[in-house]
């Protein structure tokens, strides 16, 4: 999208004489005017002029003289890094009846096809009541500087006190491109302040996803470790009943295979005892008979 700055010539560009500039060697431009429309084209701005040359139509002018002052503007707006896109100018006199000469809006018109954009974000510098009257005839916005015929157009014109107003057009291209400028600045600086923030937050969320892992690892590990607890209570548990259990069962396993044992030791010795006692008998009873038989044979 094309951004467009309309400017009126005599008193906003160079200064005006009260009268068409006839010569080159008269047109003279205003200190800081030319630097002013270098510093737009650098932003990114285009910059037309509309002009009234009824100077021409009066037969003051030659339109081979209007070429050359312009061809010398154009010179000396290359000097310091400037441009013009469009200059429209109107040769016609007040009785004329045209409408392209300001304050009629034919001039604007015609820029407005020639670039082919629209005039409703357009601004129009000028230092006179016509240039005032074309800009708001058009729907374009209107600036008023003080060089020119400006102090006497605001002094001697009541009502365009809502009309913005400059010293010079240096002055008003100062204020147009400084905020601009400041935005510019906050928005190199957002990143910076932004990739702060990001650097500043990192750390705290890995703290974080640290801080959470640790607990989570905490109570995975308290839960292993009464599980653990648990399972070696229930193990233990399990050991000594079974410990227990072994033991009843051993206790009475002798006990019962004691009992028949002692039983039948206890038949058998006095199984033995008996029979060697009847033995004993007899031997004893066998000794008294051959004793007796011995003493008896004496």
């Amino acid at each position: 999208m094309i951004k467009l700055i309309v400017l009126s010539r005599d008193g906003v560009i160079n200064e005006d004489l009260g009268r068409p500039v006839t010569t080159v060697d008269e047109w003279v431009p205003i200190a800081g005017s030319l630097e002013a429309i270098a510093r737009l084209n650098q932003e990114g701005w285009s910059v037309a002029i509309v002009t009234n040359q009824s100077g021409i139509g009066l037969g003051i002018l030659e339109l081979s003289t209007l070429h050359d002052i312009h061809k010398r503007m154009y010179e000396l707006l290359n000097e310091v890094g400037g441009k013009i896109d469009v200059v429209a100018f109107c040769p016609h006199t007040d009785t004329d009846g045209c409408a392209c000469r300001k304050p009629a809006p034919g001039m604007l018109y015609s820029i407005s096809e020639r670039l082919g954009i629209s005039l409703n974000n357009v601004t129009m510098v000028g230092d006179s009541l016509h240039d005032m009257q074309a800009a708001m005839a058009s729907a374009v916005s209107p600036v008023i500087v003080r060089t020119g015929k400006g102090l006497k157009t605001l002094d001697k014109h009541k009502g365009l006190e809502h009309i913005p107003a400059f010293d010079d057009l240096a002055s008003y291209v100062d204020d147009l491109l400084a905020p601009k400028v400041d935005e510019e600045a906050d928005k190199a600086d957002k990143p910076k302040v932004s990739q702060a923030k990001a650097q500043s937050a990192k750390p705290q969320s890995s703290k974080s996803v640290q801080s959470g892992k640790s607990e989570v690892s905490k109570s995975q590990s308290s839960k292993q470790q009464s599980n653990k607890t648990q399972t070696s209570k229930n193990q233990s548990s399990k050991a000594q009943s079974s410990k227990s259990q072994s033991s009843k069962t051993q206790s009475s396993k002798p006990a019962s295979d004691k009992s028949p044992s002692s039983k039948a030791l206890s038949t058998k010795s006095q199984a033995t005892k008996s029979a060697a006692s009847k033995t004993s008998a007899s031997k004893a009873t066998d000794g008294k008979e051959s004793n007796g038989k011995a003493s008896s044979s004496k």
